[in-house]
């Protein structure tokens, strides 16, 4: 191998190969051209330029046209070795540009992929502000379905609403009573609970919720999705995971469930998004949310299961669901049903049972001082005030002591339903019928009939309310 000495290097430089001397050309042709758009002369012509302004008295413009030619002349005369130095910085920045060409090349694809993925977020996010302010319109009011006597206000569901309580419970022994003997533990947990240690515990990814008719399981859900659509959720526990709440009701989703048995949960979702009956409307992504549900970001809630009326359908969409928790296994899961809707084996995915526990008498108290302050407010229209606070505390307090005085009364107000009942008619007659057969009345014909109309449910029992009462009736003798 020949030596490469200062000569060979000197030969090299006085020598360069093909592709430095067209760069150099290239290069040259961008001065050149970057002087004439400068109106800047080069070499003899700015001499002749020169003279020529000087022929014309124009002596500012011969002084900077001499100082630039003499300049240029300079650098001429400088001669190769300027050049020379020039040339070899010039090549070496460029022999540099060129090595860097892919990495930059990558930093700017980077850059677009960054850019296309934050306005991808840009408008994800934009519908997620919409989907949730959807809602808020939808779960913001207390909903009293169905109840024949109506109350005077439409009241604000989080600012009336008392957190259930629930005790881990086999399905096997959860009662089906409306009217139960009350408390019977003190270790009990309301759902915020449960939730918080679903992100330690795997058990509370798979919860379903069983209780009497009335026991406020829909309720519940509702405030759920309302809790997370305001971003309140770490009001109701610190640790509660910030999570995208889905609250889909069995009954109506039952049949399209079982006519598209492959669709996938995001697809169902999709398309109950899409319906036109919606406050606002919305353009629900299928990929966006299938992406939430396998990341374990969704909050998905099936309300009321035994509310499916043929069991052939009940079975066939329990199955579905319990796919679908194999499918999104990081998705949190709750379902609700009454004890006799419910076939463990058909969910083999649920983990955790809870049977929701009725009011106590403190629970039932809050309840009418909440109910009694927000009517007060709608009723005088003005703001919460000492004054309207007493007479809102006067009359939870009259109401209070009724329920005590009466043994089937206070059974009756631990549920939520006839809680509720309870107080709309108190609160638009004034007192409670004095003979409590017609409360009574009232409550059979809200359970029997008034509450599956206001639901939109199928009877399956082809009875009117007299024949229902007749049934009821014998069955009461025996």
């Amino acid at each position: 191998m020949p030596e490469i000495g200062p000569e060979s290097e000197q030969s090299s430089l006085s020598q360069p190969d093909a592709r430095i001397t067209e760069r150099r050309a290239a290069r040259q042709r961008r001065i050149e051209t970057i002087l004439k758009l400068a109106g800047l002369p080069s070499g003899g012509v700015g001499i002749a330029v020169t003279i020529n302004f000087l022929r014309n008295g124009q002596w500012i413009e011969a002084s900077v046209s001499g100082l630039v030619s003499i300049a240029v002349i300079f650098l001429a005369i400088g001669g190769k070795f300027a050049k020379n130095v020039i040339n070899l910085v010039f090549d070496k920045v460029e022999t540099k540009l060129e090595q860097k060409t892919d990495t930059l090349a990558d930093l700017i694809v980077n850059w677009l992929e960054n850019f296309a993925i934050q306005f991808w977020w840009q408008l994800t996010a934009k519908f997620q502000v919409k989907y949730y302010r959807t809602l808020v319109y939808l779960y913001r009011t207390y909903q009293t379905q169905g109840l024949k006597t109506p109350g005077n206000f439409i009241l604000d569901l989080e600012n009336v609403y008392i957190q259930l309580r629930f005790l881990p419970q086999s399905p096997d022994r959860v009662s089906s009573a409306i009217i139960s003997q009350g408390e019977t533990t003190s270790n009990l947990k309301n759902i915020w609970d449960f939730l918080a240690q679903s992100t330690t515990q795997s058990a509370y990814k798979r919860i379903a919720i069983l209780g009497a008719p009335g026991s406020g399981k829909t309720t519940l859900l509702k405030h759920i999705a309302l809790t997370y659509a305001q971003n309140k959720q770490s009001r109701q526990h610190r640790k509660a995971p910030k999570l995208i709440p889905v609250l889909l009701i069995l009954h109506t989703l039952s049949k399209e469930i079982i006519h598209q048995e492959s669709s996938s949960l995001a697809q169902i979702i999709t398309e109950q998004l899409k319906s036109p009956t919606l406050p606002l409307k919305l353009n629900p992504q299928l990929q966006w949310f299938e992406e939430q549900l396998k990341e374990g970001k969704c909050l998905i809630m099936f309300d009321g299961l035994d509310e499916i009326a043929k069991e052939s359908d009940r079975q066939q969409v329990s199955q579905w669901i319990d796919k679908q928790m194999q499918v999104y296994p990081e998705t949190t899961f709750i379902i609700t049903s009454r004890r006799h809707g419910y076939q463990a084996e058909w969910l083999q995915q649920i983990r955790t049972f809870l049977e929701v526990q009725s009011f106590n008498l403190k629970q039932v108290e809050r309840f009418f001082q909440n109910w009694y302050l927000q009517n007060e407010i709608l009723r005088q229209v003005r703001k919460e005030d000492p004054g309207l606070r007493a007479e809102a505390q006067r009359k939870a307090n009259n109401l209070m002591q009724i329920i005590k005085k009466s043994a089937p009364l206070a059974a009756m107000a631990l549920n939520p339903l006839l809680l509720t009942m309870i107080a709309t008619v108190h609160d638009n007659r004034g007192a409670l019928p004095g003979n409590r057969v017609e409360l009574y009345a009232e409550i059979c014909e809200v359970l029997l009939t008034r509450r599956i109309e206001a639901k939109g449910m199928t009877d399956s029992i082809k009875l009117n309310l007299t024949q229902k009462k007749a049934v009821l009736q014998v069955l009461a003798l025996e």
